[in-house]
């Protein structure tokens, strides 16, 4: 027999309540916490979401530039020419590029070159890098079930898969892939303190007009004179995993016949100046041994330069002034071997909003 509301305990009409309420109000928070990412969290989200977005309406340009945090600060598209886009994203490797480059190649508008750069550590650092794009939103709980997948093939990766790992990274994939609220408290209790809406809204229009490019760091240079990762390797040799996705990536393009030039991106000068003979000449001979299997794909300028320490930021970026000498140098380099979608040049009108 089915008891009327007003016959359940007192207690009991009190637990149901208020599950009621916390279920509601839970799914409002989750709702919310699911679409208003560039309310909540820091302005370096929202750089990635601009990048995002111009990935999402398939306006890539006649050029478009990939890579890790090196490339993203350091190659300004307005001073390098008119069509071309930054779509480099701070602390990722070749696993991201791949995922991100796939969503590229599903535009129909596709770019007449593409620009590659990557640090040999890069190669070298992989798993919570990956955690940053997917929390960020880059990654999909599909990339993830694949980057988990083939990291049981190869039993290598980023993740470790003993039982109680891969159960914890299907919760994150989930978790992550549906913007669980939990996941993302510290950031939504911060802007409760501090609200940066604004500063965001500010950071994407910007990044967005600058066709993917924004310096964000702190000035000055706080770090010194400190010296790259790299000067202290005696050889290079790079995960598995992250060379199977390289591997992946200039397969991808090359089945689009879109050409890539790998480009490497100048030290400090102080690093430069002791980095270990045996490393060059190792992480050489692996870039080329790569480059060499994909017909598409060329190595544009060095790979190992330098530039002045005023020019730099820290150990591996470049001052929005040594942003700015490289890009036109990179511009000059672009048009001298020809690179498809040129000739290139400047766009002042967009040169004109840099925020030197």
């Amino acid at each position: 027999m089915t008891q009327s509301y007003e016959t359940v305990p007192k207690m009991q009409r009190f637990s149901i309540g208020f599950l009621g309420t916390f279920i509601i109000g839970f799914g409002a928070v989750w709702i919310w916490v699911a679409s208003n990412f560039i309310v909540f969290m820091d302005r370096g989200y929202a750089m990635w979401a601009a990048k995002m977005q111009i990935a999402h309406n398939c306006t890539m340009g006649r050029l478009a530039i990939l890579g890790d945090s090196r490339p993203m600060a350091d190659i300004i598209p307005p001073l390098v020419g008119a069509g071309v886009v930054n779509l480099a994203f701070g602390g990722v490797t070749a696993v991201e590029n791949y995922i991100f480059a796939k969503q590229i190649l599903n535009c129909s508008n596709l770019p007449k070159a593409v620009i590659l750069s990557l640090t040999p550590v890069s190669f070298k650092k992989i798993g919570k890098l990956v955690d940053q794009a997917a929390y960020n939103g880059l990654l999909t709980f599909s990339d993830l079930e694949d980057i988990r997948n083939h990291t049981r093939e190869m039993n290598y990766g980023p993740y470790d898969l003993d039982f109680k790992q891969d159960i914890e990274l299907r919760v994150k994939e989930v978790g992550y892939a549906t913007r669980f609220p939990p996941y993302y408290f510290s950031q939504v209790k911060d802007a409760f303190i501090s609200p940066h809406a604004w500063e965001n809204k500010e950071v994407f229009d910007y990044t967005s007009k600058m066709y993917g490019w924004f310096w964000d760091f702190m000035p000055g240079n706080p770090f010194g004179h400190s010296h790259a990762e790299e000067t202290g390797w005696d050889d290079f040799t790079p995960f598995p995993f992250s060379d199977y996705y390289l591997h992946q990536l200039l397969a991808l393009f090359e089945s689009k016949h879109i050409p890539v030039y790998f480009v490497a991106m100048p030290y400090n000068e102080d690093s430069f100046q002791i980095m270990k003979p045996e490393f060059i000449e190792a992480y050489t001979a692996y870039i080329n041994s790569v480059v060499k299997q994909y017909p598409g794909t060329h190595i544009l300028g060095p790979l190992f330069s330098s530039i002045p320490w005023d020019k730099c930021y820290d150990s591996y970026h470049l001052n929005p002034q040594g942003a700015r000498m490289y890009s036109e140098r990179l511009r000059q380099l672009l048009n001298s071997s020809h690179v498809e979608g040129g000739p290139y040049i400047a766009d002042p009108e967009a040169i004109g909003n840099v925020n030197w």
